[in-house]
């Protein structure tokens, strides 16, 4: 099931993000935000990208370096599962951190992604969808 969530930014900036995919096609289309250097904030279908490739090029532009929101250095923390013998090094503020965006193994966090129009380190995400679809 997909879901449509608000992104915003006390800059002003204000657009709708799209996570999954429908019943019918999530194996082939799966939409997740990313950020280009270029074009911001866009939709990089991850149906056929392994769960691991966190930068791919954008959709848009077609420039490599489209860097998943929910990794650093676009977001502030990074929810990707951390091995058993690494937690010992995780940041505290780290680990408590819930993802309000999720698809399978990709995550984001509520807070603490870079804005595409200012910058800073300021771009929310919605806990809850505004839309979910099927």
């Amino acid at each position: 099931m997909g879901s449509v969530h608000q992104a915003h930014c006390r800059c002003g900036f204000e657009e709708e993000v799209s996570v999954g995919g429908s019943r019918s096609t999530f194996l082939e289309e799966s939409d997740f935000p990313f950020y280009c250097d270029e074009c911001g904030l866009v939709s990089v279908n991850v149906a056929l990208l392994p769960p691991e490739q966190v930068v791919t090029r954008c959709p848009v532009c077609e420039k490599w370096g489209c860097t998943q929101y929910g990794i650093p250095p676009v977001s502030l923390y990074d929810l990707r599962p951390v091995p058993w013998w690494k937690k010992l090094f995780v940041l505290f503020i780290t680990r408590n951190r819930s993802a309000a965006l999720r698809w399978d193994d990709r995550k984001a966090s509520e807070d603490g992604h870079k804005c595409p129009r200012c910058h800073e380190m300021q771009l929310r995400f919605s806990r809850f969808p505004s839309l979910m679809f099927d």
